[in-house]
This record gives structure tokens, sequence and C-alpha cells, in this order.
């Protein structure tokens, strides 16, 4: 999984809370869910055994493939900038902020995360 700054075992702990709090509340209606998530990732083998603790199993999953070009990709996550405090993410290329590395509306720096940065 990608490494981040945050402690990840407290964030995927929440979060699979969250989850399980939702899926028990969509389960008592009778309701299905829908859940999002990538393959081969430490949270996302938590998330299959909480469905296996909850009896629960996955009856289909839909890969989509978003992007053939690496380039595409590439340029798409390395341009990334994120304003760390509200999460706000600007694209130099699609979303650009109006000054290089300014949030818009703080004016605080924006922070480049180190797998955002191209490494070649």
């Amino acid at each position: 999984y990608i490494k981040t700054n945050w402690d990840f075992t407290k964030l995927v702990g929440i979060s699979l809370q969250i989850i399980k709090n939702e899926i028990l509340n969509a389960e008592k209606k009778n309701q299905g869910f829908i859940l999002e998530c990538l393959t081969d990732t430490q949270p996302t083998k938590e998330l299959y055994h909480l469905l296996q603790q909850l009896g629960l199993s996955i009856d289909y999953a839909i890969s989509l493939d978003m992007c053939d070009r690496d380039d595409i990709l590439l340029s798409r996550i390395t341009n990334r900038w994120i304003h760390v405090n509200s999460g706000r993410i600007y694209n130099q290329l699609t979303n650009p902020s109006k000054k290089i590395a300014i949030d818009d509306a703080t004016g605080d720096a924006l922070k480049q995360r180190n797998e955002d940065k191209n490494s070649e």
C-alpha cells in the first residue's frame, strides 16, 4: 500500500468500523452495498476479513481499467498537489491553483506527497 505520514493502522481501524456499521445498517434494511477499493492492499485484506467475520461474501467484482497509457496516469499523479488541512487536491495540468503550490482558499502552501513525486 502507499505509505503516508498518517498512522495508517489507526486509519484502517477507524475506516473499518465505519464500514462495518454501514454494512450492518444496510443488512438490517435488506439492502446491498457497494465497496470501492484497490486489490492486494492491506486495507482491502482487512476489509475481506471483516466481511468474513460478518458472514458475508462478495457477489460481484468489477475491475475498471481507467487508463491504458502509463504516461497519462503518471502525469496526473506527478502534477498533484494537496492542501493538507482541508484535503483539497489540485493538479497543475487539469485543476491548477491560481498561484503555484499555494491553496486558493487559504493561501497556505500546498504539499506534494512523496509518492506523487516523479522519481525518474
